[in-house]
């Protein structure tokens, strides 16, 4: 509870930082001057950091149990092997695509694999 305590404490703070400006001051100094442009970007990559960081930590939380109850603990060991048997191969064909084509082509082939892979993946579902 204290933690809210001090986060409702700082928020006037932080506000009169804000409008006399010098919380610009200081944001400047550190991360150097933004044009509008670079800015707005900056925002919307720090927002979907944020979320992408946010999932990831709600994920590992359930991750185990989630396993747990729809195959069953007896196989976690079996299945962290098999993706380590997996990944390696996928790591090393990756990388052979990342050697051989230009960054403009690997979007759409990797794009092309995916694809490829979501509608084999309905079809087997269906």
């Amino acid at each position: 509870m204290d933690m809210y305590l001090y986060a409702l404490l700082a928020l006037p703070i932080i506000g009169a930082l804000y409008f006399t400006g010098l919380l610009q001051k200081a944001f400047g100094f550190i991360y150097g001057d933004f044009t509008k442009s670079e800015l707005n970007k900056f925002i919307l990559y720090g927002f979907l950091f944020f979320n992408i960081i946010g999932v990831y930590w709600l994920l590992r939380c359930v991750k185990d149990s989630i396993f747990d109850a729809f195959i069953g603990s007896e196989y976690t060991m079996i299945a962290k092997l098999v993706s380590l048997a997996v990944i390696f191969p996928l790591v090393m064909g990756y990388s052979y695509l990342v050697d051989n084509f230009p960054r403009q082509k690997l979007f759409y082939v990797m794009s092309g694999i995916y694809a490829m892979l979501f509608f084999g993946l309905a079809l087997l579902l269906d």
